[in-house]
């Protein structure tokens, strides 16, 4: 591989003449690095990574390319570039990371790094926010899938857990996905912490939220900013997006069954998770109670005006009737 690189470099330092056909851009870059090549040759390098990495990628066949990468990153060489192309692409196409592909088994954290500050930088792609929440979703799944079944996680740290999973990255949570990301969010949240006491907004990187969320509606909040409260009490910013998604997701449905008791198996160990979640759900079901309620008196109401003008009318056709001397039956 990196004998290929050299010597499509030299044959363009000496013969000006470059085919790259079979070379993996990885040495290439390497040695554009090495050589401070900041020319032609580097150019014609990063068009050919480019219009490969696309290829390849329209294939689905890039992780060959990135086992070149975890090799010479191994070996101490600088990669840099080559993954942040790497990166680009899985940012474009997040298929390419779904669970089972190749190349969501070889990816690592550094990849997933990159790719999360190209999201992070460049938000989601979609035409409205409906298809912006769906890609959301769907790295969401992709990155519960890494932390979970991928044994290149064991390199993600407390710190690295929370740029993966920061709200620009993920604002909006598949369920499934939620069922794996609150149990690696205590995974990865050091012991000191999650025993620790917070005061007001948190501690950095923990990303806390007020635990007594007014989901009431009421407006007055039921918590007390000056109070201290245990971090494991508190809610971080992930949890609470989890629990939206299940209750997007109506967790009470039959469909939902298996779901639903996943969902209250992880949430019975995290009781401040748990009370949001039962504070959401009564308090969507007290709305549609409300709307229910309202429809009904609604529907009362037009129902008693209707029969209100059919009495009115039917009076008036009598009483016409009756002033010129008819009383047959009227339909």
């Amino acid at each position: 591989m990196f004998v290929k690189a050299f010597e499509t470099l030299l044959g363009y330092c000496y013969l000006e003449d470059v085919d790259f056909k079979g070379t993996s851009p990885v040495p290439l870059f390497f040695l554009c690095d090495y050589f401070q090549m900041e020319d032609d040759f580097e150019s014609k390098v990063y068009d050919y990574t480019e219009n490969l990495l696309k290829k390849m990628a329209s294939e689905t066949k890039l992780h060959p390319l990135y086992e070149d990468i975890i090799e010479f990153r191994a070996a101490g060489l600088n990669v840099e570039r080559a993954q942040k192309l790497n990166a680009r692409n899985c940012y474009e196409k997040k298929n390419l990371l779904s669970k089972g592909t190749q190349f969501a088994i070889i990816a690592d954290f550094p990849l997933w790094l990159d790719i999360a500050l190209f999201i992070n930088k460049s938000g989601h792609d979609g035409r409205n926010v409906r298809e912006k929440k769906s890609a959301s979703k769907d790295w969401s799944s992709n990155i519960a899938n890494f932390l979970e079944n991928n044994d290149n996680s064991s390199s993600v740290d407390f710190n690295a857990f929370q740029k993966l999973t920061d709200e620009k990255v993920l604002p909006y949570v598949d369920a499934n996905a939620a069922l794996v990301l609150l149990k690696e969010e205590q995974n990865h949240t050091p012991t000191e912490v999650n025993n620790g006491h917070i005061k007001g907004d948190g501690v950095d990187g923990v990303g806390c939220v007020d635990v007594d969320v007014d989901v009431d509606g009421d407006g007055d909040g039921d918590g007390d900013g000056d109070v201290d409260t245990p971090i494991s009490l508190q809610l971080t910013n992930l949890q609470k997006r989890c629990v939206e998604s299940f209750v997007y997701v109506k967790l009470e449905l039959k469909a939902n069954k298996y779901l639903s008791e996943k969902a209250i198996k992880v949430m019975s160990t995290l009781p401040h998770v748990m009370g949001l979640y039962l504070k959401m759900t009564l308090n969507l079901f007290g709305q549609e109670k409300l709307r229910f309620e309202e429809e009904t008196e609604r529907k009362r109401i037009q129902h008693r005006k209707a029969i209100e003008t059919e009495t009115a009318r039917y009076t008036d056709q009598i009483k016409h009737l009756q002033n010129n001397g008819k009383s047959h039956y009227i339909v």
